[in-house]
């Protein structure tokens, strides 16, 4: 029996002598692609920060667009999210610094019409196990391309259609027996262009009835992007993600749906007025949640009450 015990522990000895360097190197392998796929991960989310902080020097114009500020700002950008390159300019209106602790290859080409800006990223990463079978070192590259808007559209819409039609009189408006000028009496919620009627503090209504739409049926939400409560109150709450131009022909979301409509604003971290006189805030950043972006429409178009569609007034431009 101890024998036949020391066979078989000389045989495990030589079984683990044999399998030990494959071992050994599975580990080694994993072990230093996985420190390849982590700074691959740093690498693509510091690219991605860094295309958009150039982007938001773009125009779309090249006689007013300053390349230097694009680069200088996605360099900065860059650095600050663990690439290590010094920004070569001042961004503007951003006082930080940034002063990199290592070497890696980055690149900042503006695209020739100004409109969007592409960012590469490489990096040299040392191996640990793998060097034992000879393999020093390994390379990752990203990259990351972020753009402007097109300024003939519009994105981020709350799902409310304010009635305006351009010279627009008499029967079919929606300020009946009003006088024709640059747009219906009613663009902008009962308001013309004019200045004088969109200081801040006027107030516009975001929903009104048929007196106001002429459809019946339809108080002004709009389906963008799909029917239902479910879409409406989200488009209220965070915006609509796809873009919209003048011209456009949209379906109208019928009914009242009073309940999703204080839910979306609610989503938005707001609540509906319970006064007819708000407390309106002097001033408002661009950032601020009170800050809608609505389409102008033409509910003239609609031909129908309920459901139906109708165009983004030219006016909305």
């Amino acid at each position: 029996m101890n024998l036949k015990s020391r066979f078989r522990k000389g045989q495990i000895m030589v079984i683990m002598t044999l399998v030990m360097p494959t071992l050994l190197a599975a580990v080694g392998l994993s072990t230093d692609i996985g420190v390849l796929y982590f700074n691959w991960m740093r690498l693509q989310k510091a690219a991605d920060a860094a295309a958009l902080a150039g982007a938001g020097q773009l125009t779309g114009d090249s006689s007013t667009t300053d390349n230097s500020y694009v680069t200088a700002c996605a360099q900065l950008y860059a650095c600050q999210n663990g690439i290590n390159v010094t920004p070569s300019g001042t961004c503007p209106n951003n006082t930080q610094t940034c002063k990199p602790s290592g070497s890696d290859t980055f690149t900042v080409t503006p695209a020739s019409d100004e409109k969007s800006v592409t960012v590469t990223a490489k990096r040299t990463v040392s191996y640990f196990f793998l060097q034992m079978i000879g393999l020093k070192q390994g390379g990752v590259a990203v990259h990351a391309t972020a753009g402007i808007l097109p300024t003939s559209g519009a994105c981020g819409l709350a799902p409310l259609g304010l009635p305006c039609k351009q010279s627009c009189n008499g029967k079919g408006c929606y300020g009946q027996g009003n006088t024709a000028g640059q747009g219906d009496a009613t663009c902008g919620g009962a308001y013309t262009f004019n200045t004088s009627n969109l200081d801040s503090g006027t107030q516009v209504q975001l929903k009104s009835d048929r007196s106001v739409t002429g459809v019946p049926g339809n108080w002004d939400p709009l389906a963008l992007g799909g029917n239902g409560a479910s879409r409406y109150r989200s488009n209220i709450g965070y915006g609509y993600n796809g873009t919209i131009t003048p011209g456009d022909w949209l379906t109208t979301e019928p009914g009242n749906i009073v309940g999703p409509t204080a839910q979306g604003f609610s989503d938005r971290g707001l609540s509906l007025p319970n006064s007819t006189t708000p407390n309106v805030p002097s001033t408002i950043s661009p950032d601020d949640p009170h800050v809608i972006v609505v389409p102008l429409v033409d509910f003239t178009q609609a031909g129908k009450p309920g459901k139906t569609s109708c165009s983004i007034s030219p006016l909305s431009t």
